[in-house]
């Protein structure tokens, strides 16, 4: 499955109730990057990833085999934002 642009992404992810804000501590960023972002500037490469596994586990449907590793992902993702954040 091809993964859509960041913006369509970003747009999706408000869409299924969430905030510039909570998105942006989800891909481990700020606000006004997340609010960049959906105007069409570019993200790193990094975040970019952090944000297709947001987009991943909020948006695209899932399936049973993959649930517990998406699950195992958010818990990772948690940690690495916990470590930046120390």
């Amino acid at each position: 499955m091809k993964t859509p642009p960041i913006t369509e992404m970003l747009k999706a992810l408000l869409a299924a109730g969430m905030t510039q804000q909570s998105i942006a501590e989800a891909i481990g960023v700020t606000q006004p990057t997340v609010f960049r972002a959906l105007n069409g500037a570019e993200l790193r490469y990094c975040v970019g990833k952090e944000l297709e596994q947001l987009y991943a586990a909020k948006v695209r449907p899932v399936d049973g085999c993959c649930a517990e590793r998406r699950e195992a992902d958010r818990r990772q993702r948690e940690r690495r934002q916990n470590e930046r954040r120390a």
